[in-house]
């Protein structure tokens, strides 16, 4: 075979050169054995304990070698570097109170909001990703409930003023909808945001369309609606999915917002403000979620309320902060919303309040 034949003879030989590959595949090897051993364990005895040992090997899966220790003799000036630097920009919700209350967002992170039927996640949420594309990020809104077009629609009553129930019946006037094409195109088609509909999201199509739209914030609606990994429990499944979305942002540099729904035994104590515990697969979403909303429309008012009363025709949301690892937990963000425009406003921020 000659020199060349030799050649590839030597190259075929492990040396000291192959010790720390070989190193890392016995590594994944140990982790992936260990993992199917914890799962068995979870689905066997679920508890608190064995959702967190999922996590550490998740985690240390994700690390592919690195342990993620932080020396403070060496590597403290890099970590304040990093804390210090100029280019991190928080992304605001555009709900002033909330934003004071959290602090903003910050890429990476992943935020739950979880609300039961009908209560107005898709609306909050469609809200916040224009307010956000307003202030110059840009946002991608994944949806498996409506279209696309569905949801500019509700956009559109913001936009123009014309109200929603007239786009829904099909019946403008040539006023309106010379308003529709005016004031509403012009206010919308300057925005950094898009739009993309599946009937089934899985997390393949949320890592393309990150990497195919370069956007900085992703909304995800929803969490029930997605395809979850192929497990014997759901909440085990909704764990594995959670990570690998957290994963995800984390490589990506994205924020993250995850719709989801309340158990169904929520709808039989609606007078009650949900919690952590309502959300559906909650193990898995609060242990990896950075922040946690929960919407509840508050029918009944309470003697401690400072706000006053929604406008006739509008009905009272709070926005319940459920968990925040860098802010406060238990808040209440009083909002209105305006079923006309489809729109939600803070309570005491738009006119005609208490009236």
């Amino acid at each position: 075979g000659g020199g060349e034949h030799l050649s590839r003879l030597m190259d075929s030989v492990q040396t000291a050169g192959h010790v720390e590959y070989y190193a890392r595949k016995v590594k994944d090897c140990r982790i992936t054995r260990d993992m199917t051993l914890a799962l068995r364990n979870h689905y066997e005895n679920e508890s608190h304990e064995s959702m967190l040992r999922i996590e550490e090997l998740m985690n240390s899966r994700a690390g592919n070698g690195n342990m993620g220790i932080l020396d403070f003799q060496a590597g403290l000036d890099g970590a304040i570097k990093e804390i210090m630097r100029d280019d991190i920009v928080q992304i605001r919700s555009g709900f002033e109170r909330l934003d004071n209350a959290l602090g903003g967002f910050e890429p990476t992170e992943l935020v739950a909001i979880g609300g039961r039927t009908s209560v107005g996640k898709t609306a909050f949420s469609v809200r916040m990703a224009a307010q956000m594309a307003m202030r110059g990020t840009h946002v991608l809104y994944i949806t498996s409930e409506m279209r696309a077009w569905q949801l500019v629609r509700r956009l559109l009553p913001q936009a123009s003023g014309v109200d929603s129930w007239k786009f829904r019946t099909r019946t403008w006037n040539d006023y309106e909808k010379q308003k529709i094409w005016s004031e509403g195109r012009e206010a919308l088609e300057s925005l950094p945001l898009k739009m993309m509909d599946r009937p089934l999201i899985s997390m393949k199509d949320i890592r393309a369309a990150i990497a195919q739209t370069g956007c900085k914030a992703v909304f995800i609606d929803q969490l029930q609606h997605c395809k979850l990994p192929n497990m014997p429990m759901e909440s085990s499944a909704i764990y594995r999915f959670c990570s690998e979305l957290k994963e995800t942002l984390i490589k990506s540099n994205v924020l993250g917002v995850l719709l989801c729904q309340l158990d169904r035994n929520r709808d039989r104590k609606q007078e009650d403000a949900p919690v952590l515990a309502d959300l559906r697969g909650s193990s898995g979403i609060e242990s990896t979620a950075n922040t946690v909303l929960l919407l509840w429309e508050k029918k009944k008012a309470d003697e401690k309320d400072s706000e006053p009363p929604p406008p006739l025709g509008q009905k009272r949301v709070e926005v319940i902060i459920g968990k925040a690892r860098e802010g406060p937990r238990g808040g209440k963000i009083p909002l209105n919303f305006n079923g006309l425009k489809n729109l939600f406003e803070e309570a005491g921020y738009n006119s005609g309040e208490g009236e």
